[in-house]
């Protein structure tokens, strides 16, 4: 029975941690236009 609560533990440890393993995401700047300009004439 102990050695099940040292199972469950480490597979409940590991779960809660597995998302902390990802880098920070930062959203990358970018260009926004100010007015959309569409090529040639219609």
């Amino acid at each position: 029975m102990r050695k099940l609560k040292i199972i469950a533990a480490a597979v409940a440890t590991s779960l809660f941690y597995g998302c902390s393993l990802a880098p920070v995401y930062h959203v990358p700047p970018i260009d926004i236009p100010v007015a959309y300009k569409e090529p040639g004439p219609w």
